[in-house]
């Protein structure tokens, strides 16, 4: 059961039972925005997972995530966001996709995702929780400098999209090392690590950033980029990145550069 609607009501709480007991069966509800890294993360696993859900969008250039009714799902007023049927609520994509694959163990994807092996779910933890002040940090810096930052009518910091690009080339050199003794980031096989850095990295094709000088990290994107459900979950993403990359190319030659990002 998947289907995309435009409301969305607060879910009823639970108060005997804040956390709740789950099945294989139950399907859950996403709030995401499709132009979202970590939303679409989130998608991605629940499709690769088999969990039935249902899908809210929340569009962010809208303001839809400022609306009073989200804000009582998140008082953060950020995506991706799940609901439970009792009205469990969690944010943050990487302890929704742990949570998901914890109180989901009877699903084989869900043991594959998230490894059970304390060692090799160590390795899938050490990327997520490095993911966010490394990959992320620099990453979502360099689009939101480029893309957002006009559109939102905030100014941007001098010297921070210089210092994001320093963040983000040491950032990529290291998982160049570890992609170059792993087929994936935590071993022979995807987890959610794999999933949550894809969606982050597929960001920076809006600047036209190439990885040539990250060969194992170049090759794994590609086969990632080969995994199910990989293009259903990029589907809107895809169609807005022309405009942004044409966007790039005529501020890039306005500067007098090329079309290719220079971070």
């Amino acid at each position: 059961l998947r289907t995309a609607t435009r409301g969305y009501t607060a879910f009823p709480k639970d108060k005997r039972s804040p956390v709740p007991k789950c099945s294989m069966n139950r399907p859950v509800t996403i709030f995401i925005d499709h132009l979202s890294q970590p939303s679409r993360a989130v998608h991605w696993f629940v499709r690769l997972a088999g969990i039935e859900f249902n899908i809210h969008e929340i569009r962010l250039l809208k303001g839809q995530h400022r609306n009073p009714e989200f804000a009582a799902i998140n008082p953060m007023k950020q995506v991706p966001v799940l609901g439970e049927e009792d009205g469990f609520m969690l944010s943050e994509s990487h302890a929704i996709m742990q949570y998901l694959c914890n109180s989901r163990q009877d699903l084989e994807a869900t043991r594959k995702l998230y490894p059970i092996p304390p060692r090799h779910r160590a390795l899938v933890d050490r990327f997520l929780h490095w993911h966010h002040n490394n990959l992320r940090q620099s990453a979502s810096r360099l689009f939101f400098n480029t893309f957002n930052a006009s559109a939102f009518g905030i100014p941007v910091v001098e010297g921070s999209s210089e210092e994001a690009a320093r963040t983000l080339r040491r950032a990529l050199k290291l998982m160049d090392s570890w992609l170059a003794e792993s087929k994936f980031l935590a071993g022979a096989e995807p987890t959610i690590a794999d999933l949550s850095a894809t969606c982050e990295l597929v960001q920076l094709e809006a600047m036209r950033f190439n990885l040539n000088d990250f060969a194992a990290v170049e090759h794994w994107l590609s086969r990632m980029k080969r995994m199910q459900h990989y293009a259903e979950v990029h589907e809107a993403w895809n169609k807005v990145l022309p405009k942004l990359q044409a966007k790039w190319d005529a501020e890039a030659g306005a500067a007098g550069g090329g079309g290719e990002s220079s971070v």
